[in-house]
């Protein structure tokens, strides 16, 4: 019953500005997040890489479908906009468009590895996990990346052959530009990388490299020695660890180093927002993930000169227009949403 209820207020929301939703569409983003056919194909390697700890819900150790759900959350929580693209897409329309590119799944055919690693050397910026793009559609290890991330070995991944330890490794992120130092827990597995041109900036508690910085080519990228999970709201750390939202910036780092820009700006982080653009309208959803009431502030790009704002309840917006930017303020309960709407 209360799922009927929450569909019935959710059509008598969307009902108010049903029009302006149908005219427009989904803002484009600079950053994509790879979805491999190939790993749902290898799926077995998963069953046997059950390496994570301290995940609630009904979280699943290595499944690919948890990691990308791990990297999707903490980018929109951030207020990083993100585009879901396939193996096929990228071989069909390559990578141009994109800046940073998320890849979690382990297996990615080998011709889409290929794009990949020549938009990184042209520009690119690719973040993966410890398990990323270390597969080909074959379900043999691959080599091709080594370089892109400044490695000279990547050494064994987890699998059949590797035990999990007994408690997640400890991460300790060091000062660089754009992260701040801190700790947490990543998997229960630590991966034994041999540096070649890469930095790290982050260590383990015997002073490995934990994530490593590469620049490569024209290009750059960002390897994490531990699951997307981490990120995750199936982290048990996102409930008690003080500073997980700092954590957090190892998701959104390459996104900022990248120059992405953001299609609005919120002050409280875990507000997620997604922008819609039509003709003479531009439609922002938002959705309260905090956990309690907030009271926040938008800043808002619009392409147009404003001359209405309403929300789905059919009540007018305030607002501040300078030039693209709109600022304006709203109250969004727990666990709810709200719609606005802008018109010109």
């Amino acid at each position: 019953p209360e799922y009927t209820r929450d569909w019935c207020e959710m059509l008598r929301w969307t009902a108010r500005c049903e029009d302006d939703i149908v005219k427009s569409r989904m803002r484009k983003s600079d950053v994509a997040l790879l979805i491999a056919n190939s790993s749902e194909i290898c799926s077995a390697f998963y069953s046997a890489t059950n390496f994570e700890t301290e995940l609630v819900g009904r979280a699943f150790g290595a499944r690919t479908m948890f990691r990308r759900a791990g990297i999707y959350t903490a980018l929109l929580n951030a207020n990083i906009p993100v585009e879901i693209i396939s193996e096929e897409e990228i071989v069909e329309n390559g990578l141009d468009r994109y800046r940073v590119l998320y890849v979690v799944d382990t297996h990615v055919r080998e011709d889409v590895q290929k794009i990949i690693k020549n938009w990184v050397q042209n520009g690119g910026t690719l973040w993966a996990d410890y398990l990323g793009i270390a597969r080909n559609e074959y379900d043999q290890d691959s080599t091709f990346f080594n370089d892109v991330f400044g490695l000279s070995g990547r050494g064994l991944l987890p699998g059949v052959k590797t035990s999990p330890e007994s408690n997640g490794k400890k991460i300790k992120v060091l000062k660089t530009d754009g992260l701040e130092p801190v700790s947490f827990t990543g998997s229960l597995f630590k991966p034994d990388w041999r540096l070649s041109t890469g930095k790290p900036v982050a260590v383990f508690e015997d002073g490995s490299p934990a994530i490593v910085y590469n620049k490569f080519g024209k290009g750059q990228s960002i390897l994490v020695g531990c699951s997307a999970l981490t990120f995750s709201p199936y982290s048990a750390q996102s409930n008690y660890h003080s500073e997980f939202d700092r954590v957090r910036e190892i998701v959104s780092f390459p996104a900022r180093i990248a120059g992405v820009k953001k299609h609005c700006e919120i002050n409280i982080p875990r507000i997620n927002a997604f922008v819609r653009d039509g003709q003479n309208q531009t439609v922002l959803f938002l959705i309260n993930s905090t956990g309690q009431k907030q009271d926040i502030q938008i800043k808002l790009e619009v392409t147009g000169k404003i001359t209405s704002a309403y929300d789905a309840r059919g009540n007018k917006i305030d607002f501040i227009q300078n030039g693209k930017g709109v600022i304006f303020s709203r109250s969004i309960k727990e666990n709810d949403g709200d719609i606005c709407v802008f018109r010109w």
